[in-house]
């Protein structure tokens, strides 16, 4: 009777322990991811804060050679392949690098050349309301 008790009793003793160490590898995973993904998160927002940096600055240098319309922050994109935006946008001429600035509710896009500092074309595309 005291050997089956014992024998229950130890167990009873690993099976806590087992669980015990479950718990803690869990929670050891768990500390290791967010440590992992804490730094991938700031790797992430210092990316954004120079695409921020380089939009202000690129907003910056074209407003003072270009009006632009009320009250509207452009979108921006920058070309990479010239042919493919000659089927979507009226510039012939535009070049890898250059930049487009979106104006939606204005209907205007804007292609502009930072290398020279120079607007190269202007167009009038379908407002959005």
């Amino acid at each position: 009777m005291i050997i089956v008790k014992k024998k229950k009793i130890i167990n009873f003793s690993i099976a806590i322990i087992f669980i015990i160490a479950i718990i803690f590898g869990i929670l050891f995973y768990s500390k290791l991811s967010n440590l992992k993904f804490g730094t991938d998160n700031k790797k992430e927002k210092q990316r954004v804060e120079n695409l921020l940096k380089e939009k202000n600055n690129l907003i910056l240098k074209v407003s003072e050679i270009y009006n632009f319309p009320d009250a509207e922050e452009p979108v921006i994109a920058t070309v990479s392949d010239p042919s493919s935006l000659i089927n979507k946008l009226p510039f012939n001429n535009s070049k890898i690098g250059d930049k487009v600035l979106f104006f939606s509710k204005a209907g205007r896009v804007v292609l502009y050349r930072p290398e020279i500092n120079k607007i190269i074309d202007i167009a009038t595309v379908k407002k959005s309301d």
